[in-house]
């Protein structure tokens, strides 16, 4: 089964949240996906150089 793809409101929200300090889990519930998911899309999105903010 393929994964679905985070729409661009759903990235700016994580983006948004993480910055306010909000966990993984926190988002994953406000979002209805897994923590995983979220861990994942931020891992592979995530420009180092910009100190963690997810890039879309």
């Amino acid at each position: 089964m393929q994964g679905k793809h985070l729409t661009q409101k759903e990235r700016f929200y994580i983006e948004k949240r993480r910055s306010e300090g909000v966990k993984l889990a926190t988002i994953a519930r406000e979002l209805n996906l897994s923590c995983s998911t979220i861990s994942r899309k931020l891992r592979r999105n995530t420009d180092p150089a910009f100190n963690g903010v997810y890039s879309c």
